[in-house]
């Protein structure tokens, strides 16, 4: 073709294009993510392969917890946080820092702290030295994780533990004003699950961290973003119209959303692969379904790359005997169902 016809012609569709509006632009691409575990890195090179493959972005999976970086209290262990770090660059990933505040996962020494003012001191210190030492590599951390009770009685009732008892219930607003002094430019995300399925548990949990999350950013708290970690139950529905209106109102308060930890649960499914897999691809594309309804998540992260590699078996065992299947590749690093559904909503479908 004539150059001057191609360049007419590449004219032409880009003003189309901005006359037919953004819809009519291809949407930017959600990234794909998942936990990635520093003890395997060094002995699997199928594992390391399929995380460079599939994913833009990492998140620890224990490397950065208190329990890994504090194994003492005049001690930081930056071993694991840097083993992940140097694995995310050598194969050009991003990092998702977490967490650095959870009521588990968290050193036996952490106990032994009585007083108010001496818990702040750990708080304020571990989060600036952890922070301080990963903010070129890390711009997004889950700052608070799993803040609402397990089983709420009310949208008040936050989680038992070693934080909120010295400190009482700001000890998340604490946590978020120190991060955002050391590392301003951050996302400092709150992390939470069991916020999705179609039961009164979820339905209450959900809006107990809808009024948590109000509440902060009513009092000023630099909280920029909302991980809804979604470990899906993959037999029990989708409250897709729940999820859609809490992610759209999140949205309009100016809070990005992120999908932190997506596996599902299929413990009481069928025993037939096919269908246990088929199950398991429909549940995460009703779940994202309703996401997207809602907005456009910055992350779709899953919790695991591999069903070789899940913690899912160590609380939710197969009555059968038969491997969990929770995650986008099989023990043999196959190709799922569930895979080419992230895959789908990641390229904007």
């Amino acid at each position: 073709m004539h150059p001057l016809r191609l360049h007419r012609r590449s004219v032409l569709a880009g003003i189309v294009a901005a006359l037919a509006g953004p819809s009519a632009r291809a949407a930017p691409r959600v990234p794909l993510g998942a936990a990635a575990n520093h003890y395997i890195f060094p002995n699997d090179a199928v594992y390391r392969a399929a995380i460079a493959k599939h994913c833009d972005v990492i998140v620890a999976e224990g490397a950065m917890k208190w329990a890994e970086i504090r194994p003492s209290r005049d001690e930081f262990n930056f071993a694991a946080g840097d083993a992940t770090v140097a694995f995310a660059k050598s194969h050009g990933l991003q990092v998702r820092g977490h967490t650095l505040v959870w009521c588990e996962g968290n050193p036996p020494w952490l106990k032994t702290i009585a007083s108010a003012s001496d818990a702040e001191s750990e708080l304020r210190q571990h989060i600036t030295r952890v922070v301080e030492r990963y903010r070129a590599p890390i711009d997004d951390w889950d700052v608070v994780n799993e803040p609402i009770a397990e089983k709420p009685r009310s949208t008040t009732d936050l989680r038992d533990g070693i934080w909120p008892s010295r400190l009482g219930p700001r000890y998340i607003d604490k946590a978020f004003h120190i991060a955002a002094e050391v590392a301003p430019r951050q996302r400092r995300v709150l992390n939470e699950y069991a916020i999705e399925a179609a039961t009164p548990r979820d339905t209450l949990k959900r809006a107990a961290f809808r009024r948590l999350i109000l509440d902060l950013k009513e009092r000023g708290v630099p909280l920029t973003g909302v991980g809804l970690q979604a470990h899906l139950d993959g037999s029990t529905e989708i409250d897709s119209e729940g999820v859609s209106a809490f992610c759209a109102e999140m949205h309009r308060a100016g809070l990005d959303v992120l999908v932190t930890e997506l596996d599902v649960n299929d413990f009481q499914l069928p025993a037939d692969i096919a269908e246990r897999d088929a199950i398991v691809a429909k549940r995460t594309e009703q779940f994202l379904s309703a996401v997207f309804a809602g907005c456009r998540p910055k992350l779709i992260c899953t919790w695991g790359i591999t069903d070789k590699h899940t913690w899912m078996p160590m609380w939710f065992k197969r009555r059968d005997g038969l491997a969990n299947r929770p995650l986008p590749l099989d023990a043999s690093f196959a190709e799922k169902p569930m895979l080419r559904v992230l895959q789908r909503f990641s390229r904007g479908a």
